[in-house]
């Protein structure tokens, strides 16, 4: 009987994990924005941010997942407060704020990713 209680305890935990896991976000694992040491016209949080693993005219892939830029938006670097999308390249760590249709409103530069 303590043999079956054990199981149940066990399987219960490797549950709670799992689902501890599921619910990351996507960004764990980097620093604190506060710990990236950005300029001053930097916005003060991001919607998310990673590291950039494709990008073109029409979207980007970060961190394994797809998202859209809007018609209107932006590209930041520490140098250029308006930049294009060609100054960004896979292996960039950026951050991003999306609209209510999920798309990329402004991509921001934070520096080369370091995994």
């Amino acid at each position: 009987m303590r043999h079956s209680n054990l199981k149940g305890v066990l399987l219960q935990l490797t549950l709670m994990s799992l689902c501890a896991v599921m619910v990351m976000p996507a960004s764990a694992g980097w620093a604190q924005e506060s710990e990236f040491n950005l300029p001053d016209f930097y916005p003060e949080s991001f919607s998310g941010y990673g590291c950039i693993d494709s990008i073109d005219s029409d979207g980007v892939v970060i961190d394994d997942r797809l998202m859209r830029f809007s018609m209107s938006a932006t590209f930041h670097t520490p140098e250029e407060q308006k930049a294009n999308w060609l100054r960004f390249e896979p292996g960039y760590l950026a951050g991003y704020i999306r609209n209510a249709d999920k798309e990329i409103d402004s991509l921001w530069y934070i520096k080369p990713c370091s995994r």
